[in-house]
């Protein structure tokens, strides 16, 4: 009588492939019903107004590093970031190249290991020697938001804050370098 024919050559290899294709999308797509994405920090958990514990510049080359913290804080404050509820932040110091009360803002936006802050303005992130965004982690036990990496600074604002460290050093502008960043919650009670 008849035998069954297998399929074989490029029909079957097609067919396979559609198969496996379709199937594989649907095995992806297990488990992946959560419209909401990865889970992330809540904002809520995080809001609060932090003191400024380290903020350094360790410019590439031989330039040495510069403790971008202790010359804000020659002009008589500790700049403080408040993170609010909302999706926004405040960052306010007293400018020690103008003696002015300075408050800085933009947008906070949670992230799975912690927060990530988006200045107004490059000029705003400027005055810190920070970039337009920084990603920082929280720690829930030591309340803290923190980052160490690399990124571009204004060599302007670097050589204002700084003048007799970096004078005569031959800097790129932006100056690249690794910044290091530690925010500490304030005290509870």
């Amino acid at each position: 009588m008849g035998s069954v024919k297998r399929p074989t050559g490029r029909g079957s290899r097609l067919a396979a492939a559609l198969l496996v294709g379709v199937g594989g999308r649907v095995a992806a797509g297990c488990g992946d019903d959560d419209p909401a994405g990865p889970a992330v920090v809540d904002l809520s958990d995080v809001a609060d107004l932090y003191a400024t514990v380290t903020l350094t510049f360790d410019p590439q080359g031989s330039a040495p590093a510069a403790d971008v913290l202790a010359v804000l804080e020659s002009a008589g404050t500790s700049p403080t970031l408040n993170v609010g509820r909302t999706g926004s932040f405040q960052l306010f110091f007293r400018d020690p190249a103008s003696g002015n009360i300075t408050t800085v803002g933009g947008s906070v936006e949670p992230t799975a290991d912690g927060i990530r802050l988006a200045f107004s303005t490059q000029a705003q992130a400027d005055q810190f020697l920070l970039p337009r965004t920084l990603s920082l982690t929280w720690d829930p036990e030591t309340r803290t938001l923190s980052s160490s990496a690399t990124a571009e600074v204004s060599r302007a604002r670097l050589l204002q804050l700084f003048p007799e460290l970096y004078a005569e050093e031959q800097l790129f502008d932006p100056t690249p370098g690794t910044l290091t960043v530690v925010f500490r919650a304030a005290e509870e009670g």
